[in-house]
């Protein structure tokens, strides 16, 4: 156990004590809103992301990518080559030390070997191929958490406008420990969010110890090395 897995202990130690501060109608409510906002992100990121695809947005994001992709993987000599001419245990041995999620890793296999972005202008070495399939990644996720905090955002205040709450007797000596599991599960499912943003940043701005401390936490397997929702953003690409 290290840093990254106390600072992830400690953060949904607070959503549970909020859960049970709040109770288990606020806190249910809140779990909701949590759920309904991944579900209408998870159905409306690709009509954003083809928008910013198509805008300057993605010019611009491109030229961030193109040294960051280079930066994450070793092997530069052969990210110069034509992706059409490495084979699968030349990209084993890159992707192997990338320390990118396996969900990226299989992605960026797939498009190189099945030459996904062959006749699209400018992608034609691997380095080219890598930094496309992650910049679509990175697309899709700033689509996906933009229409996801703004639609929480949107939840957060419906609830807080609601004054009324029915109050359920039978559910008073419960209800500080069901608003704890309910406030559990929504941390939870926040982490997974945020450590969808993990290999965002690690593309733009490959930090070396961040990877040491992923490696070496117990939880980031479970959050970031397993990502559901990386898992199905890729799927998408």
């Amino acid at each position: 156990m290290n840093i990254l897995d106390i600072a992830i202990l400690v953060l949904l130690a607070i959503f549970v004590l909020y859960g049970f501060y709040r109770g288990f109608t606020r806190t249910a409510l809140s779990l909701a809103s949590t759920f309904l906002s991944w579900l209408g992100a998870f159905l409306f990121y690709p009509f954003l992301s083809r928008f910013l695809m198509s805008s300057s947005f993605w010019g611009q994001l491109f030229g961030y990518m193109s040294d960051g992709a280079a930066e994450t993987l070793t092997g530069f000599e052969i990210l110069s080559q034509p992706a059409s001419s490495v084979t699968s245990s030349q990209l084993t041995d890159i992707l192997s030390t990338s320390g990118l999620p396996s969900s990226v890793t299989t992605m960026l296999r797939e498009n190189v070997l099945n030459q996904a972005f062959t006749g699209q202008a400018g992608v034609v070495t691997l380095g080219q191929y890598f930094n496309t399939t992650l910049g679509n990644l990175l697309v899709n996720v700033i689509s996906f958490l933009i229409i996801f905090f703004a639609l929480s955002l949107i939840f957060a205040l419906i609830i807080a406008m609601t004054h009324a709450v029915v109050s359920l007797p039978v559910l008073k000596t419960l209800d500080g420990v069901l608003g704890g599991c309910f406030g559990l599960v929504q941390g939870i499912l926040l982490m997974f969010v945020l450590f969808a943003i993990v290999p965002v940043i690690l593309s733009v701005m490959p930090i070396s110890f961040v990877n040491q401390y992923l490696d070496n936490s117990f939880f980031a397997s479970l959050f970031y090395k397993s990502n559901f929702i990386l898992d199905m953003l890729s799927s998408i690409i």
